[in-house]
C-alpha cells in the first residue's frame, strides 16, 4: 500500500540535479506525498491540489494538480496518480481506467499533463540556478472553465 505523508515531509526529500514541476487534471484530491516503488525502485511524487471544479457534464469533480516528482521513473506521475490515488490523468490512454470523460478528452484534446517548470544548476556556476517556466496550455483552462488569472501554480 502506498505511504502518504504530511506536508512536512517535503523538507526531508533530497534535491535532484534537475527539478521539474508538472501540472495535470485528474478526478478530485487535496495534498500528499506518494512514496510507492515503480519497477522495484523507489519512486516519490509530491503533489497538491491547485483548484477543483464540479461539473456533472464532465462526470463529477476535476482537479488541477501541481506535481513534483522527486525521482525520475518511467511514467512515474501517470502511474502514481492512476494506481496509488485512483485518479488517472484526463486523456491518458495508457493508465486512464477507461472513463467516458477521459476517452472524450483523449480524442479531442489529448492528455492533460505538462511540465511547467524546470530548475537546474548552471554548468558554469556553482551557486546559480537556471529556471525555465512555461505557462499551462490553453486546453487546461478551457476544460476547467477558468481564467489564467485564477490559477497560481
Amino acid at each position: 500500500k502506498p505511504r502518504t505523508s504530511s506536508e512536512d515531509d517535503i523538507i526531508k526529500c533530497t534535491t535532484a540535479t534537475a527539478t521539474t514541476t508538472n501540472a495535470a487534471v485528474v478526478d478530485g484530491k487535496t495534498f500528499s506525498v506518494i512514496d510507492y516503488p515503480i519497477d522495484g525502485k523507489s519512486a516519490v511524487t509530491l503533489w497538491r491540489t491547485v483548484t477543483t471544479i464540479s461539473s456533472p457534464a464532465l462526470g463529477g469533480e476535476l482537479s488541477l494538480l501541481h506535481l513534483l516528482p522527486k525521482t525520475g521513473r518511467n511514467h512515474q506521475i501517470r502511474r502514481h496518480l492512476s494506481y496509488c490515488l485512483s485518479c488517472p490523468i484526463v486523456g491518458d490512454s495508457k493508465y486512464d481506467g477507461g472513463g467516458p470523460l477521459r476517452r472524450a478528452a483523449r480524442g479531442e484534446w489529448g492528455m492533460f499533463l505538462c511540465s511547467n517548470s524546470v530548475r537546474f544548476r548552471h554548468v558554469m556556476s556553482e551557486d546559480e540556478d537556471v529556471v525555465a517556466n512555461v505557462p499551462l496550455p490553453d486546453k487546461f483552462y478551457e476544460l476547467l472553465g477558468l481564467d489564467k488569472e485564477d490559477v497560481l501554480l
